[in-house]
């Protein structure tokens, strides 16, 4: 997505991640035109009500920042927001586009703040209260049902923290206009593939591959969930079906516990993370 927006724009990326996650040998490098800001290794915001007792200095912080009386203090804000304000100062930047929605909750207001003329845009992946709400029912947890209930909330007044935003599928553009009452503009962008980079495979004999491929994020809970039903209830079937069948996972964990029984099994393939997908497929 990075290099996309860099064909047609400067682009400046606010990211949680180490900036070596973006360059290096291991990884793809960016055009020249992208610049990588990383908070991973910056201070939390200080100022003199720090010198209070426990926590109570970044909860002030927070509410003086976040121009409110009420709150939960949200140490992700309190790192980013500095790096924020001198970026959007130094680059001002014409368009603020959001990945998830607790940037959205968290930043919006201080976009509006430093740089009215900003456009800001939210990528919605996903209605975000529905896979809470899911995921609270799931684990019977009542501090899921809070977030479920926060990122409706945030999810509701969208258009008031930004111009528009975009998403995967009608059934979410639908969604999340009607919890606006239609006061934002939305876009449906579908999921697609490259299909310059990636050609279709005419080999015959590619169905005959004895091997079967999960690609995605490991740490996050829905890719986890699947994988683990998926080995535990639908592999064995395969392996009784197709005798020297292989399961390859490609993927970022940092939960190896929680995979152990896969890692530990000679038909899996634990690839973790690699430098290239493409060989893989």
């Amino acid at each position: 997505m990075l290099r996309e927006m860099a064909k047609e724009h400067e682009v400046a990326v606010l990211t949680v991640q180490p900036e070596e996650d973006f360059c290096g040998n291991k990884n793809p490098l960016f055009p020249g035109n992208v610049k990588v800001i990383s908070i991973s290794n910056t201070k939390p915001y200080h100022s003199v009500f720090n010198r209070l007792p426990g926590k109570i200095g970044d909860a002030v912080n927070y509410r003086l920042l976040q121009r409110t009386l009420s709150g939960s203090t949200n140490s992700y804000f309190l790192n980013a927001c500095p790096v924020l304000i001198k970026a959007l100062k130094e680059i001002q930047p014409g368009i603020v586009y959001y990945e998830n929605l607790e940037a959205v909750g968290c930043f919006s207001r201080i976009v509006k703040r430093h740089l009215r003329g900003a456009k800001q845009i939210y990528d919605a992946h996903n209605v975000d209260s529905e896979l809470w709400k899911q995921l609270a029912h799931a684990k019977k947890n009542s501090e899921l049902d809070k977030y479920a209930a926060n990122a409706l909330k945030t999810e509701k007044k969208l258009y008031k923290m930004v111009n528009a935003f975009f998403c995967c599928s009608e059934i979410d553009r639908e969604k999340l206009l009607t919890l606006n009452s239609a006061k934002i503009k939305g876009w449906t962008i579908p999921n697609g593939v490259d299909t310059t980079e990636k050609l279709f495979d005419d080999n015959p004999l590619k169905h005959s591959y004895k091997e079967i491929l999960f690609c995605g994020s490991l740490d996050y809970y829905p890719n986890e969930e699947v994988m683990l039903w998926f080995y535990n209830n639908v592999f064995p079937l395969v392996r009784n079906e197709i005798p020297g069948v292989a399961l390859t996972l490609v993927g970022t964990t940092q939960i190896k516990e929680n995979y152990k029984s896969l890692i530990n099994d000679p038909s899996v393939n634990f690839e973790g993370r690699v430098e290239d997908v493409k060989p893989y497929y």
